[in-house]
């Protein structure tokens, strides 16, 4: 969604709706893993939050985005890792 709304223009698959849910979504199913994920999807909301906006218009904004999802995706990736 980031990237289609901010770099496409995309009004349909960039559309910020769908952005809140899938960052909703994270968030709520991160508590169900372990208190670490929980901070970091807080922190991709908050980032979401305070810069979807601004998306298409300011490259700084789709960085705090993209920056807080991979931090998120690293948690979760290597939760999964110490599974095996």
């Amino acid at each position: 969604t980031t990237y289609l709304a901010h770099y496409d223009a995309d009004v349909v698959q960039g559309n910020p709706r769908t952005g809140w849910s899938q960052v909703l979504v994270l968030r709520d199913l991160s508590h169900l893993i372990e208190s670490q994920h929980a901070v970091r999807a807080d922190a991709l909301y908050q980032a979401w939050r305070e810069n979807w906006q601004a998306l298409g218009k300011d490259d700084e904004s789709v960085l705090v985005i993209d920056n807080a999802l991979d931090d998120l995706r690293s948690d979760i990736l290597q939760t999964l890792k110490d599974l095996d």
